[in-house]
């Protein structure tokens, strides 16, 4: 990160802070999470780069989900959502996306969006 950092490779710093981030996921570290994702979309955002895009609205949706702040969550995988079904028709990330949006409604006891 440090090297990317130093010569301002953009995709490359997007790219790690998204790693970082799941790591921290995998070790239940959700606020570390979300400050990497965070910076992710940040620098994402300025590549108009539509895969990485989706990955970061994805991400962000998990660990918002992880953090039980479920309107956020549900505000990101939206967000993914539409992009998925406008521009990327990515069927993996829409699995995951339901997935994810499934899970938010059922912890939320909103059986009947969750189904």
């Amino acid at each position: 990160l440090k090297t990317a950092q130093e010569v301002n490779d953009i995709k490359a710093m997007a790219t790690l802070k998204g790693n970082i981030g799941r790591v921290y996921i995998a070790n239940s570290n959700f606020s570390e999470a979300y400050a990497q994702f965070e910076d992710a979309l940040k620098l994402t955002e300025k590549l108009n780069n539509l895969p990485k895009l989706l990955t970061c609205y994805i991400n962000l949706g998990e660990v918002n989900f992880h953090l039980n702040k479920f309107e956020e969550s549900i505000n990101y995988l939206t967000k993914a959502l539409l992009l998925n079904e406008g521009k990327l028709k990515d069927s993996s990330s829409l699995v995951i996306i339901h997935r994810l949006m499934g899970e938010n409604y059922f912890k939320q006891e909103k059986y009947k969006e969750a189904s």
